[in-house]
This record gives structure tokens, C-alpha cells and sequence, in this order.
């Protein structure tokens, strides 16, 4: 049996692809847990753009912004862009990564504050930018964690979708053996924590989905069936 392990959970929609796969077992591990903050800001969205880069961010803050009629906001990922027009929030534009989003807030003239909503281990990527153009109006705001879950020795996968450089480094040590797995990573940054942790055999997904990272898992599969 060909063990794959993911590290978010897989709805019946995204294993359809894989009902052919009789000898394919699929098991979810959540490496952490979310914990919300209490957050003490004086919400202004007359004068400020929320930057979501999950949709943890966007329930974070949700209860602060129901009072509000207009909240502007940018978001990465067409889930986090979903839940914020869900929220009635209006999505000014949308990046698949940190590094697409950036791009276009260069290429965006406002006199308002983007405030970054985010977790205690967010990427430095938006931070770095802000920093390095101080003429743009910044705010950052730590308004969720993440806690570690204790994952005890697992049976040795053959494959592991990973969704975070986070996730990734909750669980490696749990991996007996390194060299025998293979990493289907979300991005560049969850593929670079692969050569940071060890880990020799890793793919990257053309675009940072869900959708994307399953297709390639299917090609690995169709590999090993020919070989």
C-alpha cells in the first residue's frame, strides 16, 4: 500500500481523482491548532485596507468588522478572496502568493494604511516590503497563533502534501525515513524548509492550490505504476 499524508484536511471532491487508486491510502494529521486573540485595535476602515493572507486571518477579525458597511481589503488565495466576499468585505485585488500580492500593491495609489491581519509565525515577505518603502502607510497585526499538536511516530509515508513551512517542520521528526518520502509543497517557501529540514525529494506546485498539488501527486502515482 502507498501511504500519502496530508497536512489539511481532503474533502471527498478532492480524493474523486484518486477513487481508481485502490492501493492509495490517504490519512490527515493537523499539525497545530488555531487560537484565536483578542484583538484591541480601533478598526478604521474608512482609512485602511486589511491584508488577509488566510482565512484564519479574515475569522480572526470578523467579529471587529461586522459593525463596519465598507471594509476594503486585499487577500492571497481565491478561499481567503471566497470567505472575505462571504463577509460582505470588498476584495480590491487578489495574489496567489506574497510575492504576486506585493507586486500589485506597488502598482496601487492609496493614501490609506494597509494593515496586515495575521499569525505570530507570518511570512516576512509583506512585513519586508513595508519596511523597505516606508512611504507607504503600514500597519501589522498579530491576531491569531498557531500551537504545535504533540504528533507521535507515524508509519513511514511514501508521500506528504504540504501546505506550510510551518506544518512541514511540525512533523518532520516523526518521519523515520527522510530519503524515502516525497513532499508535494504548496509553494517556494514550504519547498525551501524541505532543504532546510533534510528532506531530498520534494516537488513544487506550479501555482500555490490545493487543486494543483493533488494533480501532481496523481503524476507521482501514474510513475510508480509504470515502473
Amino acid at each position: 500500500m502507498i501511504r500519502v499524508i496530508s497536512l489539511k484536511e481532503l474533502n471527498d471532491d478532492d480524493l474523486n481523482i484518486f477513487s481508481s487508486y485502490s492501493d492509495v491510502i490517504f490519512e490527515t494529521i493537523y499539525p497545530f491548532e488555531i487560537a484565536f486573540l483578542k484583538v484591541d485595535y480601533p478598526f478604521n476602515p474608512k482609512e485602511e485596507i486589511y491584508i488577509f493572507t488566510s482565512q484564519n486571518a479574515v475569522f480572526s477579525v470578523e467579529d471587529n468588522l461586522k459593525f463596519f458597511d465598507t471594509i476594503n481589503c486585499i487577500c492571497i488565495g481565491g478561499k481567503t478572496k471566497k470567505l472575505a466576499e462571504e463577509r460582505g468585505y470588498s476584495v480590491l485585488f487578489t495574489g496567489y502568493t506574497s510575492e504576486e500580492l506585493i507586486q500589485k500593491i506597488q502598482n496601487f495609489n492609496t493614501s490609506k494604511t494597509f494593515v496586515h491581519i495575521c499569525a505570530s509565525d507570518r511570512l516576512e515577505h509583506i512585513s519586508k516590503y513595508f519596511q523597505e518603502n516606508s512611504h507607504v502607510k503600514f500597519k501589522e497585526l498579530i491576531t491569531y497563533k498557531k500551537i504545535p499538536k504533540k504528533i507521535e511516530k507515524i508509519e513511514q509515508p511514501e508521500f506528504i502534501l504540504a501546505f506550510s513551512p510551518s506544518g512541514l517542520q511540525s512533523i518532520y521528526t516523526t518521519i523515520v525515513d527522510k530519503n524515502k518520502v516525497t513532499i508535494i509543497c504548496i509553494g517556494n517557501t514550504t519547498s525551501k524548509k524541505c532543504e532546510e529540514l533534510g528532506f531530498k525529494n520534494y516537488i513544487t506546485a506550479t501555482k500555490p492550490d490545493k487543486k494543483e498539488m493533488l494533480l501532481l501527486l496523481k503524476q507521482q502515482l501514474d510513475l510508480l505504476k509504470k515502473t
